[in-house]
């Protein structure tokens, strides 16, 4: 008798399929592994061997743009990045955890309704909410502030409490009721069970709310003014007034500006699979 085989085999239009998907994304990390080397490589130019060289790697290397770039004023936009990207993870977290475990694990009348509310936000870009954002925030006297800002990230709490909800629902209510058996409060059985079991999750998102607030553009851009509260992004583009003038100087400030989100990426990419798989099983 011929062994009965395990393995899962795909039809001939699958296997087609998944080597077209394959290749193109091979291709697409090919050319964003070149851009970020091109980014890098270009920032070591000369003003001169990068108008003759743009797309070549450097043939001489020249730590001017890097110095021009750290004394007028990369280490404060630097700290002022770290600062509100650092509050508005804390602060995404601590209400996105607690918002998603309570919709999920105490049902009363309009918990569904509440989960669906805050989905919407998913679907209405920041944009559409400027004005009403801009007299709120004028109003509380928090224009030019990084307050400001860090309450305006928290407050979009749309994906994480998608993703923290997901999950919490996949959790057997059975855990809860033994917490209960065992005596423990309703905060104990939060905090002690429930946040472990959750923390591939909470990494996740707090990895997913680095990135978008570190890259944000367009929110400080609106509320924040003068050079000294300037982010990352705000500096970058200052350099992009006077784009002849500034090109080194541009590569040299993207440069520094992304090396630590990779060096984020790479480290914790793992934790950010693991919470998005956790996430998305359905018990």
């Amino acid at each position: 008798m011929k062994a009965i085989s395990n393995e899962f085999k795909y039809s001939k239009s699958e296997r087609i399929w998944r080597t077209i998907f394959t290749i193109m994304l091979a291709a697409y990390c090919c050319i964003t592994v070149y851009m970020i080397v091109l980014i890098i490589s270009n920032s070591f130019k000369t003003r001169e061997d990068l108008i003759v060289n743009t797309f070549g790697f450097a043939k001489t290397f020249s730590l001017e743009s890097y110095k021009y770039v750290l004394q007028d004023g990369y280490v404060r936009s630097f700290l002022n990045s770290i600062l509100i990207t650092g509050a508005s993870v804390l602060g995404t977290i601590v209400l996105g955890v607690t918002a998603a475990y309570g919709i999920t694990r105490y049902k009363f009348k309009y918990s569904e309704a509440i989960l669906s509310y805050f989905l919407i936000g998913m679907m209405l870009p920041i944009q559409l909410k400027l004005i009403p954002l801009y007299s709120l925030l004028k109003s509380l006297h928090l224009m030019n502030t990084f307050l400001g800002v860090i309450i305006i990230n928290i407050s979009n709490l749309s994906l994480p409490i998608f993703i923290l909800a997901t999950f919490f629902k996949t959790l057997p209510h059975e855990l809860y009721e033994a917490g209960k058996v065992d005596g423990a409060s309703e905060f104990k059985i939060f905090y002690h069970l429930m946040v472990p079991l959750a923390k591939p999750i909470i990494a996740a998102v707090s990895l997913l709310t680095t990135f978008t607030v570190w890259n944000d553009f367009f929110l400080p851009l609106v509320i924040l003014s003068g050079k000294a509260k300037y982010t990352l992004p705000l500096m970058i583009n200052n350099y992009t007034s006077a784009l002849l003038q500034n090109w080194s100087y541009l590569f040299a400030a993207v440069a520094l500006s992304i090396i630590p989100i990779i060096l984020i990426f790479v480290l914790f990419s793992k934790q950010i699979i693991e919470g998005i798989a956790s996430g998305g099983v359905k018990g």
